[in-house]
């Protein structure tokens, strides 16, 4: 979960790839709604185990 962010090509890698394949638009939209569904996801995740621990750590003191 913590090498997620460095499976990405660069942005130049990126946008030269999308260049050449011009037809696959809507599969690139895909992708990239994949992705930020997928950080959003992994943001709430440790967002809500966060709010966990700082609870465990108010009752305790």
């Amino acid at each position: 979960m913590m090498g997620a962010s460095g499976n990405r090509p660069p942005r130049d890698e990126r946008r030269r790839s999308s260049r050449r394949s011009a037809g696959r638009s809507a599969e690139n939209r895909y992708q990239f709604i994949h992705t930020s569904l997928l950080m959003l996801g992994t943001l709430l995740f440790v967002a809500s185990i966060i709010i966990t621990v700082i609870m465990v750590v108010m009752s305790v003191l």
